[in-house]
């Protein structure tokens, strides 16, 4: 049959018993077979991308180049869109998916082509993965490297944070972590970011007493901590010592005697005194196994389906 609309009608030539008869004509409209084909580029897209689906009609040679629009109709399991169309630019038509409107899944994506009056029209199916923008894994130790690795062709800035989530029970003075606030992804190729593990080591809390400034106090001794009169008793005997001349061996040993014991008795009252506790001291980070949880987002303000994580243990000696 020739293209357009042809008139069609049913002709019977009769019997013995019939006679013969014509039926009404009946338009019927012949066009030629579209041939439409479609893709997406990239193949796959992520949450935080887009993919650009371009329909081609072919035509037929000898036939006007096909006119008309396109348009995608998408679903995935309880979710659907019309979205969009365009119309047919020297057979062809450019149309964009955008990822943020599915959850993580395949979509299914239904291209389909008006006809126009030389044209049938026509449909054809695709299926797209639509993926998490990122991922992200740790290694588990004081000094964590952070990975993060794009894909479908992401690209552009995963805002990053850390925080502990689990810990021995009664832990005190628990570790804490710190991570760049964010990494910038410029290719396919995975980043990394330091996440730091800090811990608390034991410290005490004891002062050392300083040096007593200014006059010093009169007899009687001084009273409290610090420097004693009784810690000067040494230095005394040792100078009236060396003002002893030919006074014979018998008065050098009674000397001897009375500076051994000067400097023993002094040496107690000088560790004596009140004494100064100060204040308590600081105990170290609870032993044990800490868990740390990195998130990154490709949002400044991280919402629901936005953010990935990955989880690291550390434990602490």
């Amino acid at each position: 049959m020739p293209l357009g609309t042809d008139s069609v009608a049913a002709t019977y030539n009769g019997d013995s018993n019939v006679l013969p008869a014509t039926s009404s004509p009946v338009n019927i409209v012949v066009k030629q077979p579209p041939n439409l084909s479609a893709v997406i580029n990239p193949p796959s897209i992520n949450v935080a991308g887009t993919g650009v689906i371009t329909a081609t009609v072919p035509g037929v040679s000898g036939q006007p180049t096909p006119t008309g629009s396109v348009g995608i109709f998408a679903s995935e399991p309880g979710n659907t869109c019309s979205c969009g169309g365009a119309t047919l630019v020297n057979g062809s038509a450019n149309i964009t998916l955008d990822g943020s409107l599915f959850n993580i899944g395949t979509i299914s994506v239904r291209v389909g082509y008006s006809g126009d009056s030389i044209y049938a029209p026509d449909t054809v199916t695709l299926f797209v993965p639509d993926a998490f923008p990122f991922t992200m894994s740790a290694t588990p130790v004081v000094i964590t490297t952070v990975t993060i690795t794009p894909v479908n062709g992401f690209t552009g800035t995963v805002y990053l944070s850390c925080a502990l989530t689990t810990s021995p029970p009664g832990a005190v003075n628990p570790p804490t972590c710190s991570i760049p606030a964010s990494a910038n992804i410029p290719d396919a190729a995975p980043v990394t970011a330091l996440m730091t593990i800090n811990s608390t080591a034991p410290r005490s809390g004891g002062l050392v007493e300083p040096i007593p400034h200014g006059p010093l106090p009169t007899f009687p001794p001084w009273r409290g901590s610090g420097w004693r009169v009784d810690c000067a008793g040494a230095v005394l005997i040792c100078l009236l010592l060396l003002g002893m001349r030919g006074q014979g061996g018998r008065r050098w040993r009674l000397a001897g005697f009375s500076l051994l014991f000067a400097v023993l008795g002094s040496l107690v009252a000088c560790g004596g005194g009140s004494s100064n506790s100060g204040p308590p001291p600081i105990p170290s980070t609870t032993p044990g196994t800490y868990t740390f949880t990195a998130t990154g987002s490709f949002t400044a303000t991280a919402g629901t389906g936005t953010t990935q994580t990955t989880a690291v243990a550390v434990t602490i000696q």
